[in-house]
């Protein structure tokens, strides 16, 4: 061989292109399958959800449960990747984002993932959005998990169209999900110590309130007294009403 001749360079790897990851969710599909179809020979008093080594993937905690502020904040913003993103409906109580996370990343990558909460109450809408890096597998996980029982649920998987995909569909994708203590907080501001002036204005808007109570009873003719918050009103020393 000559000198000069120059040794052939390995192509790099297409990061657009399925791969390995769609081997895999092809392999998961069949596991999946033959799931439905024991679940069909099983008579309807033996119910089967999950098999053994997927519940225990389910219920096995994630490792990492930090998320970083940056990598949030980049996949809401990120435009959605075209016939990648599954709608996910039906879904059961205890399987939330890092649950669906560990079981869906079975398939293949999970590139983003957003649980719909309600957002007073933090609790689970039981519908979910998961966009996979490569629509092939997409397309996969959402013909074999749907119709899947799961914990008592029959889930509904379909591929979302792009122009169905809007863009707060992600918002707070990715991220660890905080109950607010709102018991908490409303229990602290009800009991806290009020200031002087915090405490006048609140006498005062007790009296209005009872003013106009007393003048509606009036005008609805029945003839009634009763003592009420002003029974209890002192002046103070600088003329404003106060609880005595």
């Amino acid at each position: 061989m000559s000198r000069t001749a120059k040794t052939a360079r390995k192509a790099p790897p297409n990061e657009d292109a399925p791969g390995d990851d769609l081997e895999t969710a092809k392999g998961v599909a069949k596991e999946v399958s033959a799931a439905k179809e024991k679940a069909k020979k099983t008579k309807p008093e033996e119910e089967i959800s999950v098999a053994p080594q997927e519940r225990r993937k389910i219920e096995r905690p994630t490792k990492d449960k930090k998320r970083k502020r940056d990598d949030s904040d980049a996949a809401e913003t990120a435009p959605p990747r075209p016939n990648a993103v599954m709608y996910v409906g039906h879904i059961p109580h205890g399987f939330y984002e890092e649950q669906m996370k560990d079981f869906f990343s079975q398939f293949g990558k999970v590139t983003r993932l957003r649980l719909s909460r309600n957002k007073k109450t933090g609790k689970s809408k039981h519908y979910a959005f998961i966009e996979f890096r490569y629509p092939e597998v997409a397309e996969i996980a959402a013909e074999s998990m749907n119709n899947y029982l799961m914990f008592g649920k029959i889930l509904q998987c379909h591929v979302m169209k792009p122009e169905e995909v809007h863009a707060n569909t992600f918002v707070g994708a990715n991220r660890v999900f905080k109950e607010v203590p709102w018991q908490k907080i409303n229990r602290e501001i009800h009991n806290k110590e009020l200031t002087y002036e915090e405490e006048v204005n609140r006498t005062q808007r007790l009296l209005k309130r009872e003013e106009k109570r007393r003048e509606r009873i009036k005008a609805a003719g029945i003839d009634y007294e009763f003592e009420g918050h002003s029974a209890y009103v002192v002046n103070d020393k600088k003329g404003h009403k106060r609880f005595d």
